[in-house]
């Protein structure tokens, strides 16, 4: 519906008369929308040549690609907030990873 207003935000504070807003239900697309169609793609010899090696680089990098988990349960968020003052859990973590990088 069109020029729907509401009485108060979500704090309970009534909104002020030129905070009003209006807006229109969107149309229903999905009803609409054509069917799938699947899309088959016809490749020359060249094509699918730059595909093998495509595929042959992507298999050697995921081979090359080492990955060790090391769990420390007595270490956490809360280690970190409480022993990192001023530094989010978060840029913690992204310091240690630019850190091993660069190691």
């Amino acid at each position: 519906p069109k020029g729907a207003f509401f009485p108060n935000d979500a704090s309970g504070i009534p909104v002020t008369e030129d905070a009003r807003f209006e807006y229109e239900t969107p149309a229903p697309a999905v009803a609409a929308a054509p069917k799938v169609q699947r899309l088959d793609f016809v490749l020359d010899a060249e094509l699918e040549a730059v595909v093998a090696d495509a595929k042959k680089e992507l298999a050697a990098i995921i081979d090359d690609n080492i990955v060790t988990c090391l769990e420390l349960p007595d270490f956490g968020g809360k280690t970190i907030s409480q022993q990192c003052k001023g530094v989010s859990t978060d840029s913690f973590m992204q310091m240690s990873l630019a850190l091993a990088f660069f190691r």
